[in-house]
């Protein structure tokens, strides 16, 4: 069998990420996955391999096409650190929806001991990334002095990286809006004192 048009591809992997998204790598079975794409065994198996494959390229695709806005978002220019809390509220508009299945990368992540060594690694780049960009925007922000050159920032994006984590988790129980708007707006009186900018609501 030939391998699978992009076009092919990019539905395939939209219908498996729902229903990893929804059930968990664990929780989802290969009859799942058959039934959800329309391919069949030997046709997902010659295309991704094996069901940690297919995983591997649903987390890829996540973070090509769900992820980009957000990613551009941070990068816009000039960074700083009114990127990371608009960043933020958007995660917040999306967690506080009815339905909402929180961060696929963040559910990935508690999933960890039952996924390879490869998905593992994936998810863990695809993390890093993400607080090094973080990171560039406190750095832009601390050189305009617009955070204390006392504080840490490597430190203070480890920080963010745990905090939407756990925000991901938290929108599981309390989805409401204005919980993690006021849970968000402690964790940047950490980072420089100043009070929230309304604008970036």
């Amino acid at each position: 069998m030939p391998r699978l048009k992009e076009y092919q591809k990019e539905e395939v992997l939209h219908a498996a990420m729902n229903v990893f998204w929804e059930k968990g790598f664990y929780g989802t079975s290969i009859s799942d996955l058959v039934q959800a794409t329309g391919l069949n065994k030997h046709s997902m198996y010659k295309e991704f391999v094996n069901k940690n494959g297919l995983f591997k390229a649903c987390i890829e695709n996540y973070v090509k096409e769900v992820m980009k806005d957000n990613i551009t978002l941070l990068l816009r220019s000039p960074l700083g650190i009114d990127n990371i809390k608009a960043f933020f509220y958007k995660c917040i508009d999306f967690l506080s929806k009815e339905g909402c299945k929180s961060c696929f990368l963040v559910n990935s992540v508690t999933e960890k001991e039952v996924l390879n060594k490869e998905v593992n690694a994936c998810v863990k780049m695809h993390l890093l990334s993400q607080e090094k960009i973080f990171y560039d925007c406190l750095q832009a922000s601390q050189q305009r002095q617009e955070i204390s050159s006392e504080k840490n920032i490597q430190t203070l994006s480890k920080m963010l990286m745990c905090f939407l984590e756990g925000m991901n988790i938290m929108a599981k129980i309390h989805n409401d809006r204005d919980s993690l708007v006021k849970v968000t707006e402690q964790i940047f009186t950490l980072i420089d004192d100043k009070n929230m900018n309304d604008k970036t609501r």
